[in-house]
């Protein structure tokens, strides 16, 4: 009887410890296991547990802040909640697990199916340079997948654009319903661009008014080429606005102050002489300077 008592204290003691190694193996440790990862920038360990698939783990080392885990837990048989923190601002994301065989037909194994992804999309108009988002540049229109975290983005490098850098919050509370962040930058022109332009207005006029007659040169040139003659600039245009033209991949640009002259019927007119363009700046710093009739 003792002997038979005994056992039975054996195998219940053996069920007890069973039931309290699995609770330290459940759905909810794997996965607070791997948000841990992410908020500690352990990208390798983190990758490990689980392909982020279409991004680079690496990106999360760029990350100027990272995510603090509030609390992981069991939602249902196949998927955990991670309750998380960047900025102040509180987010909550469901992530699939699955269960594996069992460790020695007893001990409980769980994995991560879904990896803690965020995408970020790059505004379509950024020109045509797009964004550099955690050291990777992003075409216009284009995205990437980062784990959540505060990133920096920046302009790509260039003589003649600029861009303040700005930090972008990748999480769930700045996200759409989709699970997406839109990242957005303003580039201007820089002195140098704004010289060049100035440039390139000055040789325009000059042709111009040495009788070019192409459709792009002043609206007051072209109106009245054909019934004025003494067509004088007597004040130059300066570069007033650049900016960008919504909807287009250009800067467009405008002059102000510029004053012209002509006479008509026997009497000198004085007339606004404004210019008006857009400006295209590729990736190699290659400029394009197109005149139009508006700004």
């Amino acid at each position: 009887m003792k002997r038979m008592l005994a056992v039975v204290a054996v195998l219940v003691a053996g069920a007890v410890t069973v039931l309290v190694v699995n609770g330290n193996r459940g759905p909810e440790v794997t996965g607070r296991e791997y948000a841990d990862r992410i908020a500690a920038g352990d990208w390798s360990a983190a990758a490990a547990m689980v392909e982020p698939s279409g991004s680079d783990p690496k990106t999360l080392a760029a990350a100027v802040e990272r995510i603090t885990v509030v609390d992981v837990f069991s939602v249902n048989d196949d998927e955990v909640a991670v309750d998380y923190q960047l900025g102040g601002k509180a987010s909550t994301v469901r992530l699939a697990v699955r269960q594996q065989p069992d460790e020695l037909g007893m001990l409980e194994r769980w994995s991560m199916e879904d990896p803690l992804l965020i995408r970020v999309n790059a505004a379509p108009n950024q020109l045509s340079r797009g964004i550099v988002v955690a050291g990777v540049r992003v075409p216009p229109g284009g995205s990437l997948k980062l784990f959540p975290g505060a990133y920096e983005v920046a302009g790509v490098p260039s003589r003649y654009l600029t861009a303040k850098p700005a930090v972008l919050m990748v999480d769930h509370f700045h996200s759409s319903l989709h699970g997406e962040v839109d990242a957005h930058l303003q580039y201007r022109a820089t002195d140098e661009l704004r010289t060049l332009l100035q440039d390139k207005i000055t040789e325009h006029l000059t042709s111009c008014f040495g009788g070019s007659g192409a459709p792009d040169c002043p609206e007051n040139l072209r109106l009245f080429r054909d019934e004025a003659t003494g067509f004088a600039i007597t004040e130059q245009p300066r570069l007033d606005t650049v900016e960008v033209y919504h909807g287009t991949l250009a800067l467009r640009f405008k002059t102000t102050g510029g004053r012209m002259t002509y006479v008509r019927d026997g009497e000198q007119v004085s007339r606004d002489l404004t210019v008006y363009g857009a400006v295209e700046v590729s990736l190699d710093d290659t400029v394009k300077v197109t005149f139009t009739n508006q700004f």
